[in-house]
């Protein structure tokens, strides 16, 4: 309205235009029953969302008013890994650990898919990956106002460019597999919200001691992996892996 913005302003910009917060209301009535005598309760329940998401936080950046929004490429697509799931339970859609992989790969979400049969192992890291804008950063938040969107980022349909297939961390018949929330990929850029990955990690531990009963082409039998994961999830990672000088 030409006023003075302030950290409770309902407006925000995006591409050069002044666009109105969207306020999410709901309203919950609470009613007693016989476990709980307490009285009637009704309270309303409001969240504001701008095309980035939804706001959780107000604040000043160089002594001017913003919103900050969490952006998930999943927003409004909550449901959309259930055509993944769909195929899976049809037996003709999957033979194979590349059937699998490709099956996953429309799971939006981001998670560690697995695959064993009696020819093959697998993995597959899934998820709607969006293609960043250049110089954009990964350890601060970003402006909102449009240049630094995801690459064909659409407001309406809450879409936008994704990384393909080729470029999703995956192996097929890798000699083992581990995964204690470890980084999925070598040089695979982690989460903006992980900061924990390093040079040591508490999957070594169980990396070597499952290294250590194939070396030299031997195999390892279920107990013996399982003895391998029960000790290396109850050793010192800092005693194993850090050097003390």
């Amino acid at each position: 309205d030409g006023s003075t913005p302030t950290i409770d302003s309902m407006h925000y910009r995006y591409k050069g235009q002044c666009r109105p917060i969207e306020v999410l209301t709901r309203v919950n009535q609470i009613t007693p029953n016989p476990a709980d005598q307490s009285p009637p309760e009704t309270y309303t329940l409001r969240a504001q969302r701008t095309v980035h998401g939804i706001v959780h936080k107000r604040g000043t950046v160089g002594g001017k008013p913003v919103a900050f929004a969490r952006q998930r490429s999943t927003y409004f697509h909550e449901a959309d890994s259930a055509r993944a799931f769909s195929a899976l339970n049809r037996p003709s859609q999957v033979d194979s650990v590349d059937d699998f992989q490709r099956i996953m790969s429309k799971v939006n979400f981001t998670f560690n898919w697995f695959y064993a049969d009696d020819r093959d192992i697998g993995y597959f890291n899934s998820g709607d990956n969006p293609v960043r804008a250049p110089g954009v950063s990964f350890a601060v938040p970003n402006w909102g106002t449009g240049e630094w969107d995801w690459r064909g980022f659409s407001p309406s349909r809450q879409t936008a460019t994704f990384t393909p297939f080729e470029e999703h961390p995956q192996v097929v018949n890798q000699s083992y597999l581990t995964s204690w929330n470890n980084k999925q990929a070598p040089g695979y850029r982690a989460s903006d919200g992980q900061w924990g990955y390093g040079s040591v990690y508490r999957s070594q531990p169980l990396d070597s001691r499952i290294e250590q009963r194939i070396a030299g082409g031997r195999k390892t039998n279920l107990a013996e992996l399982i003895d391998a994961m029960e000790d290396a999830g109850s050793v010192d990672l800092r005693g194993e892996r850090a050097a003390i000088w």
